[in-house]
């Protein structure tokens, strides 16, 4: 059987650790849809270098419906990370778009709803559109990067042992980069140790500048200085969150008010002797459209369409 992997921690490079045996566990979350219900199911698989998974991928595994959430992975046919990249594997060479089918495919099962994510602003192709501008040194040419799957080190709090321990993935690492020279398609690229300075990290989904070069596009160096600092990508990120969220509220506002204002034109519904499921799912989608609306004027005038309309709307709403 074939799963989807929703998401899944970095692989660990130093899996077997403190010199005690102990092994990291990374947590894996993956969809089936096969049958007649969906299957969306997480559980802890050794992830190191030979273990190696990435959302959007599609990995064979074997599941009990009695028990879905004890399923195997067939780790014997899940390609190597290097076989992937050799294939350019569209998981890796194009990131963006995995994350997307991701989202699609967890929305047409009924697992998420409709993200306000699409509504922000593209910032990598902004990124992009600056590399086509900017000059670059002779022999290379300008990029955008993502980093498409990057491996982590256990490291320990204290050198007792004691308060646990947490990932890094700071240092050099074994990284997979999804490279985009404008005017042509992603491709994947695999770094044995690609250096990632400790507090550089590319928050606002918006790609790593970079440059490559014109004879070998395998040749990748990662330009750290030109990202922009954390905090300050931190602030653009809510700020496009802000945008698109306050986007979504007016959209789903002028869908219910869209509604409301046809269901008046076609008159009141008739009597029926108790509520139906229909009624209450539109009682449900105005309150939640009320709560979305700050001025009170627009709000009395928003319940009185749905109460014209035969929607009830109980007076905590005002």
């Amino acid at each position: 059987m074939r799963a989807l992997v929703v998401a899944a921690d970095a692989p660990v490079d130093n899996a077997s650790w403190l010199s005690r045996g102990r092994y990291y566990d990374g947590n894996v979350r993956i969809l089936i849809d096969e049958g007649s219900e969906p299957i969306y199911v997480a559980r802890t698989f050794r992830l190191d270098e030979d273990h190696w998974l990435v959302p959007g991928m599609e990995i064979p595994v074997k599941i009990d419906p009695a028990r879905p959430s004890e399923f195997e992975i067939d780790w014997a046919g899940v390609p190597s990370i290097e076989e992937r990249v050799a294939a350019n594997d569209p998981v890796l060479a194009d990131p963006r778009a995995a994350r997307r089918s991701v989202t699609e495919a967890l929305e047409a099962v009924g697992v998420a709803g409709p993200s306000y994510q699409a509504a922000m602003p593209d910032r990598f192709e902004e990124h992009l559109e600056r590399a086509a501008r900017e000059p670059a040194p002779p022999g290379k040419r300008r990029a955008v990067a993502v980093i498409s799957a990057i491996t982590a080190s256990v490291r320990q709090r204290n050198p007792d042992g004691a308060g646990g321990s947490d990932l890094t993935t700071s240092g050099k690492r074994k990284t997979v980069l999804s490279v985009t020279v404008p005017g042509k398609p992603p491709y994947a690229v695999l770094m044995p140790k690609l250096k990632h300075p400790r507090g550089r990290a590319d928050v606002a989904h918006a790609g790593l500048p970079a440059l490559v070069s014109e004879t070998d596009p395998n040749d990748v160096e990662i330009l750290w200085d030109e990202l922009a600092p954390v905090m300050d990508q931190v602030g653009q990120r809510i700020s496009d969150s802000l945008a698109a969220s306050n986007a979504q509220a007016a959209e789903l506002e002028q869908g219910i008010v869209d509604q409301v204002q046809q269901a008046i034109a076609k008159g009141p519904p008739p009597a029926m002797p108790q509520r139906n499921v229909a009624q209450d799912m539109m009682a449900q989608s105005a309150k939640q459209a009320l709560r979305l609306v700050q001025d009170p004027k627009m709000r009395k005038m928003m319940i009185e369409q749905y109460r014209a309309a035969g929607i009830e709307i109980d007076d905590d709403a005002l």
